[in-house]
C-alpha cells in the first residue's frame, strides 16, 4: 500500500508560511499538493515549500510546483523550494 502524501502548512509570520511535504509526489498525489499550494498562495505572499521528505517526484508533481510558482509571480509574490 502506498503511503499518502502528508502536507503541513505552518505560518511563520502574517505574510510568510512553510509548506512541508512528505511522501511520494506523483500522478496519484499531485492534485492534493496542487490544492494545498493554491490555498497557500492565496493566503500568504511569501511561501517556502520544503520537499526534504519527498523521496520521489514525477512530472505531475513538478507541474503542481510550477503552477503554484506561476500564480505567486502573477500576484507579485514569492515561492521558494
Amino acid at each position: 500500500m502506498l503511503k499518502p502524501l502528508d502536507i503541513q502548512v505552518r505560518q511563520l509570520a502574517p505574510d510568510h508560511c512553510v509548506v512541508t511535504v512528505a511522501g511520494e509526489l506523483d500522478v496519484v498525489t499531485a492534485a492534493e499538493l496542487r490544492h494545498a499550494l493554491q490555498q497557500a498562495v492565496a493566503t500568504y505572499p511569501r511561501m517556502i515549500v520544503d520537499l526534504a521528505g519527498v523521496p520521489f517526484c514525477d512530472c505531475t508533481g513538478l507541474s503542481a510546483l510550477m503552477a503554484a510558482n506561476r500564480r505567486a509571480k502573477e500576484r507579485g509574490e514569492a515561492l521558494r523550494v
